[in-house]
């Protein structure tokens, strides 16, 4: 009598029961006092007192389930409103009912997304789900054509202690030459315009690149 007692259904209360219910899946599936479920049973009570929450679930035409070769393994992955990503680690055990619901069997995964690799190692797990339109959008930003100096190359970028040592010693000689005569004081001129230039030119966004590739 106490478990079927309808204080057992109301939140905060001594031994109360709890469960979720997915009313579109047809599923309720108990947490708090899920243990005394079998001794109801074998006593003939029809019903227990518990409190339920509602889960609602997207209805069956806007996910998507999908076989994925990802990192040499073999996963599946659902795709909500052919946009939102996430992992079904154990995707046999709701298959059923996925079936019933009208979910659509697994199939293989559409040329036109972006490439299971690309979505993990472009996905943030602080961030939530992987957002498809988000990932092609950055693919598109990066193919773009931007114009760049030779600084900009991350592969190029200078060691800047070792670019203030050459310009130290660069100046440094010319300063010499220059007090040598007019042979040298015109061989310290060209050395620091040729140091000049090159400076010039390394900054200078002459030549173009792919946003991407920048990033790297």
């Amino acid at each position: 009598m106490f478990f079927l007692d309808d204080v057992r259904s109301q939140r905060g209360a001594k031994e109360c029961a709890s469960q979720f219910a997915w009313p579109a899946l047809g599923l309720v599936i108990a947490h708090e006092g899920k243990n005394r479920i079998a001794f109801l049973r074998q006593i003939g009570a029809a019903s227990m007192p518990a409190s339920v929450t509602l889960i609602d679930y997207p209805g069956a035409e806007r996910i998507s389930a999908y076989n994925v070769h990802v990192h040499g393994r073999e996963e599946v992955w659902g795709v909500l409103d052919d946009r939102w990503v996430e992992p079904i680690p154990l995707y046999w055990l709701g298959r059923a009912v996925l079936a019933s619901y009208g979910v659509a069997p697994l199939t293989p995964w559409p040329r036109n997304f972006p490439s299971p690799e690309m979505i993990v190692d472009a996905s943030n797990p602080s961030a939530g789900r992987p957002d498809l339109e988000q990932i092609l959008e950055d693919l598109r930003r990066g193919e773009e054509k931007v114009a760049v100096a030779l600084c900009d190359v991350p592969q190029m970028k200078p060691n800047l202690m070792r670019w203030a040592i050459l310009w130290l010693g660069l100046f440094s000689s010319a300063a010499v030459l220059y007090g040598l005569g007019d042979t040298a004081s015109k061989v310290a001129c060209v050395l620091i315009g040729a140091g000049t230039g090159g400076s010039i030119f390394w900054q200078l966004r002459w030549f173009t690149a792919r946003r991407a590739w920048l990033n790297t």
